[in-house]
């Protein structure tokens, strides 16, 4: 129930009804002591209605946005100041207001690094290895590049977009950067073979709906094609949330790696925004407990 003194946060995508943010947020924004001057709600927003929506939301003092797909790279020409993180990966996915207008940040970027180093992952000196070229894989080699991984390869159907998630990574101490063709399947294997730690950064196996998810056997074959070659010991990443057990980390366990699920990353973005927005939040551990009994139904 919000009232008169209640401060809006939102969360803008299109579509958003799979996002487990606002039930994240909501929970944490309870166990806060501020709790009754924030609300977070969640709007689906066309792409053309973005501007719009930004001034609206500026007008009515809200007290910060989350930006989700396909916003995130958009929104960066629509604000005021952009961080460097933000800057350099081409996206944003939380906003500050700031004057009249709105300061962009990427909380993505530490939030993948820090979801790895609570799986008991070593990043310094590690060989990374990502598959997709996006936003969220830019945030991704940023966060591990920043935390001292001494290779990047990226692996894309866009070797131009892959280029430019090595260059984000431009002075930040990657020692070896390299990129590969989605479909040169020799340099692919070789890949997964050298890494430590592999990162599914496209959207495959998302479920878009809260209908029961059945996973196209393609998308099985490909991640058994490509995780048979990874080598004991490594660690696979999935970005997407929705199933939690995706197919890549289906197959990933099958093989015997260590695994990890793209709901420690959006509990980390998401404790790094509300601390930005409210002065504090609680640990990022809590963010997890509340997206887990989301899951369950509790």
């Amino acid at each position: 129930m919000t009232t008169a003194k209640t401060r809006l946060l939102a969360l803008l995508g299109h579509p958003v009804s799979h996002s487990r943010s606002p039930a994240m947020m909501t929970g944490a924004l309870a166990a806060i002591a501020r709790a009754q001057d924030f609300s977070y709600l969640a709007f689906d927003v066309r792409p053309e209605e973005l501007q719009s929506v930004l001034v609206a939301l500026r007008a009515m003092n809200c007290a910060g946005a989350n930006v989700t797909v396909p916003h995130k790279r958009a929104v960066i020409g629509l604000c005021s100041v952009v961080d460097d993180d933000a800057r350099r990966i081409g996206a944003a996915n939380v906003l500050s207001p700031l004057g009249q207008g709105w300061a962009a940040h990427n909380t993505d970027a530490p939030g993948a690094a820090r979801a790895l180093t609570d799986a008991g992952v070593s990043i310094a000196g590690s060989s990374v290895l990502l598959v997709g070229a996006g936003g969220a894989a830019r945030a991704v080699a940023v966060g591990l590049a920043r935390e001292g991984c001494r290779s990047l390869t990226v692996v894309a159907r866009s070797l131009s977009d892959a280029h430019d998630c090595v260059r984000a990574c431009d002075g930040l101490g990657v020692r070896e950067a390299s990129v590969i063709a989605w479909n040169d399947d020799t340099s692919v294997a070789a890949a997964h073979a050298r890494a430590d730690v592999l990162v599914q950064c496209t959207p495959l196996g998302m479920q878009r709906s809260n209908t029961p998810l059945s996973v196209p056997e393609p998308e099985y074959d490909v991640a058994r094609g490509w995780l048979s070659h990874a080598r004991p010991g490594a660690t696979a990443m999935d970005l997407v949330y929705a199933p939690v057990v995706t197919p890549w980390l289906r197959v990933a366990r099958d093989r015997g790696l260590r695994t990890v699920d793209g709901l420690g990353m959006l509990a980390h973005q998401g404790a790094l925004a509300l601390a930005r927005w409210c002065g504090g939040a609680p640990p990022a551990s809590a963010f997890r407990r509340f997206l887990d009994e989301a899951e369950s139904g509790g």
